[in-house]
């Protein structure tokens, strides 16, 4: 929670006049003290996170799978060109054969 500017003066008046100032640097301790651990515990997360290897074989076959589905495309961009020519032509070869009504 972020304190106001007005807000944060009266907590700082508070601590400084109404407080014991030993009281005042014992909170202020705990309050650094308990960020030291929050950051601890943050730093170790993402470092766990880091080295951790479960989801790398998940990486693997999405990237191996995107590989082979790229390699279909282009095999089929390949010959697509090709494969309409020739049934044009086999079209064209059957359309001119005479058939022999017998």
């Amino acid at each position: 929670m972020k304190l106001s500017c007005a807000a944060s003066l009266a907590a700082q008046f508070f601590l400084r006049t109404i407080c014991h100032p030993f009281l005042a640097g014992a909170l202020r301790a705990n309050v650094v003290e308990r960020g030291e651990e929050m950051l601890s515990i943050v730093w170790r997360s993402l470092v766990t996170f880091a080295a951790d290897e479960d989801g790398a074989i998940t990486v693997d076959y999405v990237v191996l799978t995107a590989g082979i589905v790229l390699l279909g495309v282009f095999i089929v961009a390949a010959f697509d060109g090709g494969a309409i020519n020739l049934a044009n032509e086999i079209g064209e070869t059957v359309r001119s054969q005479e058939t022999n009504p017998g």
